[in-house]
C-alpha cells in the first residue's frame, strides 16, 4: 500500500461538478420542504437589516416561523417520477438471464431492477446528474465461477449521486472517446468501539491506465493524532479488475460505469422551479408578517402622563376595565391598517404562482384563459414533455448498455433493452380509427403485432401483458366449441404454469 503525500490531489473538484454543486444543493433542500427550508434560516429567508441583538433575532425567528412553506417543487419533482414510472420500465433480455433471479436483486442488498431504477430515478431528477457502477467485490476479482457462487460473491450495481461524481475525463482510445477516469467521493466506516462507528469519506478512483486496461484505486485518508479533522496523509490501495465473460477470465478495456443522462451535469431541470419556489416562499413572509402586524392590535395614548407612584403599572385593553385619566386632552386608541401595501404583496403571489404554473404546472392544470383543440393541446403538452422524455431516453440507453454488461459478467449472454415510459400524454384513437386498423389487420395488410402495440400504447389491454399472452387469447377464440369460461380458465393456467416455472428458476 503505497500513501499520497499532503496535496491531496484526487480530491480536486472539476470545473462542471463545481459549477453546479450549489445549484444541486438548492434542489434538494427545496423538494425537502418546509423544515429543510427554515433550518437554513437565511439562505432562503434573509433577516432584516438593524442592529445585531438578541430581540432581532428572536424576531427573526417568530417571522420565519409564521411563514408557511408551499412545496411546489416538491409536487413537480413527485410529478416527473410518476410520469416515467406511469408504466413499469420495459425489459427485454435473454430468458436464462431473466429467470436466473440476478434482476431480482441487482445490488447484493436484495433490490430488484426496476426498485433499483426506480430509485435512482428518483434522487437523478432532483439534480440532473447521477452515475451508475457496474462492480465486483475485491475477493471476486480473478476467483472461479464457482468458487464465487459458493461465497455468494458476484457483481452488483451500485447507483451514486452527483455529489459523490467529483471529477471524471474522456480521451479518444483507438478512434472511439471513452471515460478513462472518474473519481467518486464515498462514504467509509471504521469500528470505533463496539457501540460506535466512525464514518469519514474515501475517495475511489476508476481509470484506464497506460495499457488502457481497467482499475480502481481506493484513497483512504489518515487523521492527525491529535486533530482529527486535519488529514495528514491518504494511503492508497490499487488493484487490477478481472470479469469471467463466456467462461473466460479477463481484464476489460473499459471503465463499468454510465454517468446519467448525459456526459457532463447540466443546469437541474427543476432548478428554475427551485428559485421561484424560494421566491414565492419569500414573499409569502412579507404577507404574513404584513398580516400579523396589521391584525394585532397596538394600542395607543396621546396626552397621558403617568404618576410617579404607577409608571410601573400596565394599562389594560380590553376586558371590563374602564380608562380613566383626569386631564382632558388625553387620547387612548388602537392603531388600525389602511392602504394597499397588502394588496400589492398578495398580486406578486399570485404572479409568482402563475409563473410556477407556467414552468411545469400546465400538463396537469390547463390554461383556463384560451381554448385549445385535442390535437393543438397534444402538441403543446407534447413540447413540454420533451426534456423529460430526452432524459428518460437516455437514461433506458445507458441502462440498457450496463444491465447487458452485468448479464454478462454473471455468465449470460444475449441483447439487453430496456425501456422507461416517454409517453406522457394518452391521446386516444376515434372507434372508427380502431375499427379500421381492425379490418385492415383482418384483411392481411397489417401486421397483428403493430395492433397490439397500438392497443397497448394506448392503454386498451393489460399493460403485463405480452405479446405472446395476446396471441394465445386469440388462437383461443379462434377454436370452434370454446365459450369464454373456457378460454378465461385456458389462460389462467397458462399464466399460473408460467409463474410456477420463474419461482422454481429463481
Amino acid at each position: 500500500m503505497a500513501f499520497e503525500s499532503m496535496n491531496f490531489p484526487v480530491m480536486h473538484e472539476c470545473e462542471s461538478y463545481a459549477r453546479q454543486v450549489d445549484r444541486w444543493a438548492i434542489c434538494r433542500e427545496t423538494i425537502e420542504g418546509e423544515d429543510v427550508v427554515k433550518e437554513k434560516g437565511e439562505k432562503y429567508l434573509p433577516m432584516a437589516s438593524g442592529k445585531d441583538c438578541e430581540g432581532r433575532t428572536r424576531r427573526y425567528e417568530a417571522f420565519k416561523m409564521r411563514t408557511p412553506y408551499s412545496n411546489f417543487i416538491g409536487a413537480a419533482h413527485g410529478i416527473q417520477h410518476a410520469m416515467i414510472f406511469r408504466r413499469a420500465p420495459t425489459v427485454m433480455c435473454d430468458d436464462g438471464f431473466r429467470q436466473s433471479g440476478l434482476l431480482d436483486d441487482v445490488d447484493g442488498k436484495g433490490t430488484s431492477l426496476y426498485q433499483f431504477v426506480s430509485d435512482a430515478a428518483w434522487d437523478l431528477l432532483k439534480t440532473g446528474f447521477g452515475a451508475m457502477l457496474l462492480d465486483i467485490p475485491k475477493g471476486g476479482s480473478g476467483m472461479s465461477k464457482l468458487e464465487a457462487e459458493r461465497k455468494g460473491i458476484r457483481p452488483y450495481l451500485t447507483y451514486y449521486p452527483a455529489e459523490s461524481i467529483i471529477n471524471w475525463d474522456y480521451d479518444n482510445f483507438s478512434g472511439i472517446k471513452k471515460l478513462k477516469l472518474v473519481v467518486l467521493k464515498e462514504k467509509g466506516c471504521r469500528v470505533k468501539n463496539e457501540f460506535e462507528k466512525e464514518h469519514f469519506d474515501r475517495y475511489r478512483v476508476l481509470m484506464l491506465n497506460e495499457r488502457g486496461v481497467y482499475v480502481q484505486k481506493i484513497y483512504t485518508p489518515v487523521y492527525d493524532d491529535y486533530d482529527k479533522t486535519k488529514t495528514v496523509r491518504m494511503d492508497v490501495e490499487e488493484f487490477p479488475v478481472f470479469v469471467t465473460v463466456n467462461g473466460k477470465e479477463q481484464e476489460i478495456n473499459y471503465i463499468p460505469i454510465v454517468l446519467l443522462p448525459y456526459e457532463k451535469p447540466e443546469k437541474p431541470p427543476l432548478f428554475d422551479l427551485a428559485m421561484l419556489n424560494v421566491h414565492h416562499y419569500q414573499l409569502t413572509a412579507d404577507y404574513v408578517n404584513g398580516v400579523h402586524m396589521t391584525t394585532v392590535p397596538t394600542g395607543y395614548i396621546t396626552g397621558y402622563t403617568p404618576k410617579e407612584d404607577d409608571k410601573d403599572d400596565d394599562i389594560t385593553l380590553g376586558g371590563d376595565a374602564f380608562l380613566t385619566e383626569e386631564n382632558p386632552d388625553a387620547r387612548f386608541g388602537v392603531l388600525s391598517f389602511s392602504g394597499e401595501g397588502l394588496e400589492h404583496c398578495e398580486k406578486a403571489i399570485d404572479k409568482i404562482e402563475a409563473q410556477i404554473a407556467g414552468l411545469f404546472m400546465k400538463n396537469i392544470a390547463p390554461d383556463k384563459k384560451t381554448s385549445e383543440t385535442a390535437e393543438s393541446a397534444y402538441v403543446h403538452r407534447s413540447g413540454e414533455n420533451a426534456k423529460l422524455a430526452t432524459l428518460a431516453r437516455n437514461f433506458s440507453g445507458k441502462l440498457s448498455w450496463l444491465v447487458q454488461k452485468y448479464e454478462e459478467w454473471n455468465g449470460y449472454g444475449g441483447l439487453v433493452e430496456i425501456h422507461l415510459n416517454y409517453d406522457y400524454e394518452t391521446m386516444s384513437l376515434d372507434p372508427n380509427i380502431i375499427n379500421s386498423i381492425a379490418n385492415i389487420s383482418g384483411q392481411g395488410k397489417f401486421p397483428l403485432y403493430c395492433v397490439f402495440y397500438i392497443l397497448k400504447q394506448q392503454e386498451l389491454i393489460d399493460p403485463d401483458m405480452n405479446y405472446d399472452d395476446f396471441i394465445f387469447l386469440i388462437d383461443q377464440e379462434n377454436l370452434s366449441g370454446n365459450s369464454a369460461m373456457d378460454i378465461y380458465e385456458a389462460f389462467k393456467k397458462r399464466i399460473a404454469e408460467r409463474d410456477s416455472r420463474l419461482h422454481r428458476a429463481g
